[in-house]
């Protein structure tokens, strides 16, 4: 965990082995999600109830997403969540044509209309 959260390097979560330290690998990347505001990182929890928690606390609370930041996500629903919030994060309606599902690209775009 500590050389992860020093060097801000995924790598050390990821070589702590889940066979053995589930608990410890999933802790790991979970704070190192938090503390570098990467949800990218939620990608690697072990289980759908963590993922889930960490992409919500890292897209829907209090930090800033980008287009890397949510380009970097493999689950296509938080991507595009990740995708609207960057757009409104950034003042930028043109970052809602990331988002590959109409309902959340309408969703996206919908927030600008309102200005």
């Amino acid at each position: 965990t500590n050389y992860s959260l020093e060097t801000g390097n995924l790598d050390g979560c990821l070589a702590i082995d889940e066979k053995y330290a589930t608990g410890s690998r999933d802790g790991c990347i979970g704070n190192y999600a938090e503390t570098f505001g990467a949800p990218a990182a939620c990608d690697y929890l072990s289980n759908i109830y963590m993922r889930t928690n960490c992409y919500g606390n890292m897209i829907l609370g209090n930090y800033t997403m980008t287009v890397e930041k949510c380009s970097a996500i493999s689950q296509a629903d938080w991507k595009d969540k990740c995708f609207t919030r960057a757009a409104s994060d950034g003042g930028d309606a043109t970052i809602c044509s990331y988002i590959s599902g109409a309902y959340e690209r309408k969703r996206c775009l919908e927030n600008f209309a309102a200005q």
